[in-house]
């Protein structure tokens, strides 16, 4: 797997990852649950669900506004 692959598989991980995010955050869970479950901090999972969450956060807010 040569870097270019590697980046573009990184990045839809963390497209699985935001979604998934969005998901349980839909279903009830808060962000301290989810961000256990992820090893990450809640103020990361609260950022993502936002749209504060860098250059994804177009993509985001889009998916928030259709759910």
């Amino acid at each position: 797997m040569d870097d270019k692959q590697f980046k573009i598989l990184m990045d839809e991980l963390t497209e699985i990852r935001n979604l998934l995010i969005l998901s349980v955050s839909k279903a009830g869970a808060n962000s301290v649950e989810i961000s256990k479950v992820l090893n990450t901090s809640d103020s990361r999972v609260r950022q993502i669900l936002t749209g504060a969450g860098g250059k994804k956060k177009k993509e985001v807010l889009k998916l928030i506004k259709e759910a």
